[in-house]
C-alpha cells in the first residue's frame, strides 16, 4: 500500500487499487488504468507538453513505481496501430527522458518522436477502450 492508500499489485493481469466507491473497494484492471492514462497523455500531447512521472502521479494518484506497467499497454497499442509513441512524452525529471521500459524511440531520436506525438491529432482517433489495450 502506498501513502495514498492504493494497493499496488503488479500482477500481469491487473493493478489492484483500493478506490473509494461508497460501498467498498473496486478492482481496477491494468487496461482500465491505461485507458485513463491515455486521456491525460492525449491532452498533454495536444498542448505540446511533456509529463513527468511525478506529475502523472499527482494527476492520477497512481504511484510512480506503478506507472511503467500501465504505460506499457499504451506503448504497445501505439506500436500495433503505427501511431506515434504517445508514451514518449512521459519523462523522468532528472533526465528528461522516458523510463527504461520505453522502446518507442532511441535516445538520439527522442525529440523527433516527441514532435510526432505533438503534431498527431489524437482526438480524431477517439479514446481507446480498456479492451483495446489487451495484448
Amino acid at each position: 500500500m502506498d501513502e495514498t492508500g492504493k494497493v499496488i499489485n503488479l500482477r500481469s493481469a491487473q493493478t489492484v487499487c483500493a478506490a473509494e466507491s461508497g460501498v467498498g473497494g473496486h478492482i481496477v484492471k491494468k487496461t482500465e488504468r491505461a485507458a485513463q492514462l491515455w486521456a491525460v497523455l492525449a491532452l498533454a500531447a495536444r498542448t505540446h507538453q511533456v509529463v513527468s512521472y511525478k506529475m502523472l502521479e499527482q494527476l492520477t494518484g497512481i504511484a510512480r513505481h506503478g506507472l511503467g506497467p500501465l504505460l506499457g499497454p499504451i506503448q504497445e497499442y501505439c506500436r500495433r496501430r503505427r501511431l506515434p509513441p504517445l508514451t514518449a512524452i512521459v519523462v523522468k525529471e532528472d533526465t528528461g527522458l522516458p523510463g527504461e521500459g520505453f522502446s518507442g524511440a532511441d535516445v538520439p531520436d527522442m525529440l523527433a518522436a516527441q514532435a510526432r506525438v505533438y503534431v498527431f491529432d489524437w482526438l480524431s482517433q477517439g479514446a481507446p477502450s480498456p479492451e483495446d489495450f489487451e495484448p
